[in-house]
Formats: C-alpha cells, structure tokens, sequence
C-alpha cells in the first residue's frame, strides 16, 4: 500500500494540470517583462530623465520579477498542493497590480511636465491592467484544480534555520509591500525625513510612486509565497532560497552600480539592507543543507 501510495504522488505531481499548464506559459511571460525592465527600461518609458529615480526602481522591479519567473519554473515540479500554494499567492499579486492600475485610472496622477502630453500615460495604464487581469484570471482557474483526497499533503517539515528566515522575510515582505501600495510616499520619502532632516530637500516624482506601488505588489506577492514555503518540502524551501539569495545579489549589484546617481534615501536603503538578505540566506542555506545532509544519513 505504501508504496502505491507513493506513485500516486509522483504520477500527479509529473501530470500536466492547470497549474502547471499557466505555470509553463507564465514563466517566460515574466522573464520577458523582468528583462526588459532590467536590460532595456528606457523602452518602457523614453521620457525618464538619467538622474530619475524611477530608472532603477524599473529595474528593480525587473530583477524581483526575474525571481517570479524562476519560482514558477521551479514550482511546476512541486507536488500539487506546494504547486497550488504558488498559484493562490500569484492570484493575490496579480489582483493587487490591477488594483493598483485601477486606482490610477479612477485617480490619476502621471501628469506630463508642464501639462504637455508626450505619452499616453492612460493607455499605457489601460495596457497593464487587461495583462494583469488575464494573469489574475489564468491563476485563479488554475487553482481550482481538483486533486483525489487519497493523494496526501505535502509532509509536514521540520522547521530549520532556512525556514525560519523565510518566514521572517515574509512579515517584512509584507509588510513593505503593503506600505509601498498603499503609502508609497510616506514609506520611501516622508518616514526617513523624520529621521534625517537632511533629507528634506528631496521629493518623489508622480511616476516614480506608481512604480514604487507596482514593484510593492510584487514585494507582497513574494511576501505571501514565503508564508507557504516553510511547509514545503525541505528540498523546494532550498530551491526557494536560492531564488531569494540571487534575487537579493542582483539588486545589491544593481544599487553598487548606480551609487553615485541614487539619492540619500535611496542609498540609505538599498543595498544595506540587501547585503544584509544575502549574508542570513547564505548563511541559512549552509546550516540548513548540512542539518538536511545529517538527517539524510541517519535515515540511510
């Protein structure tokens, strides 16, 4: 019995269902956005100055999108309940960028300097929310995939140095994401004023903030998944874990390199904040494999 119960488990996990049918289109749909984000943002926007901040919060934004695509690559060969888990956080991220496009277009802030209208920031915005709507729509079919009660969950796994951090990264993901949505100028401009009165001097431009609000989605959206995966098969958090340590060296290169055009604010929280997610993860990676490796042993 037990072990026709254990390929059963392998036959769905290997099987082609909705999730993984959206899963394998999706995955290249976003490391073709994250891309053209990273390597070419001044075609998403020809009009940004070089000293505009929005330039790097594109690429930021391209990076953290590059990370979703690898997670859903990685999570097609999930078991089927770790698989769903990534698509309902996908639904949210997605509900949440057509919100932020919807909010845009009931209250709209892009004004061209001036008053000149050089693009139309309308239809762009229009752009993004039929994607997002047919990504929100696509994710949220995909979750209503049926499993057999016979198949068993994923096992419960013990929690490790690796968990525990992902975790952590899911209270402040969350928690940045939802200040970036929904305060993304008292987050990124008005907070770090109190701190230092310097600071005052600088003031955030209207496409910068619907930047910040787009990339904080994503931030929440990556927030979620981290609540899912210490329950994941310690294999897949390790996996997961990868994702966020080059996710986190990427942005810290891409901060390092641009130093000397980021503002204070900017500067302030980068990369510091980075390097300090790069030395937890691999430090987190390293215990938690051996700990995986000792365990493995005592089983053989």
């Amino acid at each position: 019995m037990a072990s026709s119960t254990s390929n059963t488990v392998i036959d769905t996990t290997n099987k082609i269902t909705r999730a993984s049918y959206v899963m394998g289109v999706h995955r290249w749909v976003a490391a073709s956005f994250g891309l053209l984000n990273v390597g070419h943002h001044k075609f998403v926007d020809i009009s940004l100055d070089q000293q505009d901040p929005t330039n790097i919060l594109l690429q930021s934004m391209g990076i953290t999108l590059l990370a979703i695509s690898a997670i859903i690559h990685s999570a097609i060969s999930f078991s089927p309940t770790e698989r769903m888990s990534v698509c309902q956080c996908l639904v949210l991220t997605f509900a949440v960028e057509g919100f932020i496009c919807l909010r845009e277009l009931i209250t709209p802030t892009l004004r061209s300097v001036a008053g000149i209208v050089v693009v139309d920031d309308r239809l762009v915005v229009i752009t993004l929310l039929g994607i997002f709507a047919v990504i929100c729509a696509a994710y949220s079919w995909a979750s209503l995939d049926f499993f057999p009660a016979s198949i068993p969950t994923t096992p419960q796994s013990r929690w490790t140095s690796l968990s525990v951090l992902i975790a952590l990264n899911a209270v402040i993901s969350i928690s940045i994401g939802m200040l970036s949505v929904f305060y993304p100028e008292e987050t990124f401009y008005e907070y770090p004023k109190m701190m230092d009165p310097r600071l005052n001097t600088l003031a955030p431009n209207a496409k910068e903030l619907i930047v910040i609000r787009c990339w904080g989605g994503f931030i929440l959206g990556i927030g979620a998944m981290c609540t899912k995966v210490p329950w994941f098969d310690p294999k897949h958090q390790t996996i997961f874990g990868i994702i966020m340590l080059f996710q986190y060296i990427a942005l810290t290169v891409l901060y390092a390199s641009d130093w000397d055009q980021l503002n204070t604010i900017y500067q302030y929280g980068s990369i510091p904040v980075f390097g300090t997610y790069i030395l937890l993860y691999v430090a987190a990676l390293t215990t938690s494999g051996v700990a995986i490796q000792k365990r493995n042993d005592k089983e053989d």
